[in-house]
């Protein structure tokens, strides 16, 4: 499974239809990092970028709801600046399961984090914790969330 060109014989036998079901995409994620802790180069480059990708994404949105927390404190509470907001961050998914990938995307969060806290967003701390509820939870509840940022 270390040779050169394994990793393009494997993507190239993994034919993407028009239409690619959920689970053909985690079976190749599942090649792509098992390759990766083997070594392979290319698939340690896509493992990487897909860590970012993901923490860009969670940065993103917890971004919009830090600024939103801001302006809403200067709508309503005047020149106050809103108080510190303390996040728990839950990575769930197939992806997570590699110990090493669910590190580098948490790594990655924190590095973003940071950076927000240095913007001066109503930021106290933050924690990535391990999910408590399942998928279907988290998707009922995000607007629950963010009034509570609020």
């Amino acid at each position: 499974m270390k040779g050169p060109g394994t990793f393009a014989r494997k993507v190239a036998a993994f034919s993407l239809p028009f239409r690619t079901s959920t689970g053909a995409v985690a079976q190749l994620a599942r090649t792509v990092l098992s390759l990766a802790e083997a070594g392979g180069q290319e698939a340690f480059e896509i493992r990487d970028r897909a860590a970012k990708c993901l923490a860009l994404t969670v940065a993103s949105v917890v971004h919009a709801m830090l600024l939103r927390t801001r302006e809403r404190a200067a709508t309503y509470a005047g020149a106050l600046p809103p108080a510190p907001v303390d996040l728990s961050i839950a990575l769930r998914g197939g992806l997570f399961e590699d110990d090493f990938f669910r590190a580098t995307v948490g790594y990655q969060i924190g590095e973003l984090m940071v950076e927000m806290k240095r913007d001066f967003l109503p930021l106290k701390g933050w924690k990535i914790m391990r999910p408590q509820h399942d998928a279907a939870f988290g998707a009922a509840t995000p607007c629950r969330a963010s009034s509570r940022l609020a």
